[in-house]
């Protein structure tokens, strides 16, 4: 106990064990006598000759010829203060804060952060045992199949991890969520690993490396070792803490847009689908209340095929924004002071950038209602889907002095879906050069069958949904047949559609009220200039319901 540091004897299976026990009493394990008979006529490897000089040192006393120090040269590092070989820990975490990559703010003040603070007791923990030494990777992780562990037993790999830059642990925590790291240089490309284990996917994972997959595992992401490892890596699902960055999420696709409530046709859906993935732009325009929104948000779960936010943007555009608030420009920092601020969109093409393999979508709600041309600035160029390259880059208005000569691209794996209200008289016309690099889908007022089937089962009866659908598209009739008016003025069937699990109580009530609340201000808003047919328009909607 009075040593500065600890030699231990011990049989191979423990040598990882002892190496933890030392380091929960901050006893620095620098080396190992492994008591191993077989070994006894092989040659010594390099590193047993120093372990036993240390050995001596201390006092410890045995025949050189029947002792064995295993050399494991990837789990030892030269101990800067006292130059002696010490068993390090390897860790793996996250630099996300929710959409928000770190790894700049990282490698700038050399240090490595818990995004969940103290707010997670299992991860202080964990941050607590980080010591000087240790290394540490950044990665990102997602899953590659819709359901992760019924996938194991069937020998498929399922989950991948990118390691994007790696360093070394030279100062332990003081806050109990923050470490100082001496980052090396980021890699070039990211190192790949596809395993069988979600482990990985926590904020924080450290190696178990009593496995020999994961000490393979390490030699691979640290030093750039073959990944020459197929077995199952074991996993406990009881443990597995969702990410920082990424959610649990469960598969999407067409279907469950169906499924979710959708009153287009399958096809209709698909084809959607199909040119928001071919354009890479796409823009919902309709009447309001025809589901715009809810559409679009469906529409990029199914292209990211999980219901996962974490890699969706949502922005609105309003007279107010611009482009420094959407691209980059200069904001108080708090201090006194400006500072070059990243926008949504910029952020956005910087997790794309990251996780290439990934698609990642930004929404943006109602995008007449700014000034695109404005608002997006050399983005607007950059939008099309063929210059989504580094080759097609350009340089932006706003230098980042940090990254001389900075070019910025739009990467092929973000894509962009926009909602348009071509109801509103106030709202800008989209200039030519917007619309070019945009697919644009009308949606349209649904009464249908799958509309009739939705009501019939939150809460509506037969009789009640055939007298609204009867009213509402004789209102819709008479707002298409409008010289000032026309059909983008129609009124949605989101108006009249309850939502999931809604408490009706009164059909008839309920429609009333919607009407009065909701569809009558927007009647008088149409015919200002005539309130008299908008009230008219009011008495034959609620006719067979009074």
């Amino acid at each position: 106990k009075t040593s500065r540091y600890v030699l231990g004897k011990v049989v191979p299976n423990y040598l990882w064990e002892a190496n933890h026990y030392c380091a929960e009493l901050n006893w620095p394990l620098i080396g190992a006598i492994v008591v191993q008979k077989a070994h006894v006529n092989r040659e010594k490897p390099p590193f047993a000759e120093g372990f036993i000089n240390v050995a001596k040192e201390f006092g410890f006393e045995f025949d050189d010829s029947q002792s064995f120090v295993e050399q494991q040269r990837e789990f030892v590092f030269d101990c800067p203060a006292e130059g002696k070989e010490v068993l390090r820990r390897y860790w793996f975490v996250d630099a996300k804060f929710g959409m928000h990559d770190q790894i700049d703010r990282f490698l700038e003040e050399g240090i490595w952060e818990n995004g969940y603070g103290l707010d997670n007791e299992k991860y202080v923990k964990l941050v607590k045992r980080m010591q000087l030494g240790d290394r540490i990777a950044i990665k990102s992780s997602h899953t590659r199949e819709k359901d992760l562990f019924s996938k194991f037993k069937e020998g498929k790999f399922d989950f991948c991890i990118n390691i994007t830059v790696v360093g070394t642990i030279t100062e332990a925590t003081q806050d109990k969520f923050t470490v100082k790291v001496k980052w090396d240089a980021p890699l070039d490309e990211p190192r790949k690993l596809l395993l069988f284990s979600s482990n990985f996917s926590r904020t924080i994972h450290e190696a178990d490396l009593k496995n020999e997959n994961v000490r393979k595992l390490v030699e691979f992401a640290f030093y750039g070792g073959s990944q020459n490892f197929t077995d199952s890596i074991s996993i406990d699902e009881d443990e597995i803490i969702p990410s920082a960055s990424q959610s649990s999420s469960s598969f999407y696709s067409i279907d469950s847009i169906i499924e979710d409530g959708c009153f287009l046709s399958k096809n209709e859906v698909e084809v959607a689908l199909k040119r928001l993935e071919s354009k890479k732009n796409l823009i919902l325009q309709g009447p309001p209340g025809t589901g715009k929104t809810w559409l679009g948000k469906r529409l990029a779960y199914a292209l990211i095929k999980e219901k996962d936010p974490k890699r969706i943007r949502v922005i609105q555009f309003h007279p107010s924004l611009s482009y420094e608030d959407f691209v980059r420009g200069w904001r108080p920092d708090g201090e006194g002071e400006l500072k070059l601020k990243d926008g949504v969109f910029l952020q956005a093409v910087d997790a794309a950038k990251n996780e290439p393999d990934r698609p990642f979508v930004v929404i943006i709600e109602e995008i007449n209602r700014g000034n695109p041309a404005q608002i997006f600035g050399e983005m607007l160029t950059l939008l099309e889907k063929d210059k989504r390259s580094k080759e097609e880059a350009i340089e932006l208005a706003y230098q980042d002095k940090k990254r001389q000569y900075e070019r910025v691209y739009i990467p092929s794996n973000l894509f962009v879906v926009g909602t348009m209200n071509i109801a509103d008289r106030s709202l800008a016309l989209v200039d030519l050069a917007l619309r070019r690099r945009f697919a644009f889908i009308t949606l349209k007022p649904l009464l249908n069958k799958r509309w009739e089937n939705w009501c019939k089962g939150n809460g509506l009866e037969s009789d009640t949904i055939q007298k609204i659908r009867k009213a509402m598209t004789e209102l819709n009739d008479k707002i298409e047949k409008d010289r000032s008016l026309g059909k983008q003025f129609r009124i949605g069937h989101s108006y009249v559609t309850p939502t999931q699990n809604e408490e009706i109580g009164d059909p008839k009530k309920w429609f009333q009220h919607v009407v009065e609340t909701e569809i009558s201000p927007m009647l008088e808003e149409y015919w200002y200039d005539n309130p008299d047919q908008a009230e008219v328009a009011v008495k034959q909607l609620l006719e067979d319901f009074s």
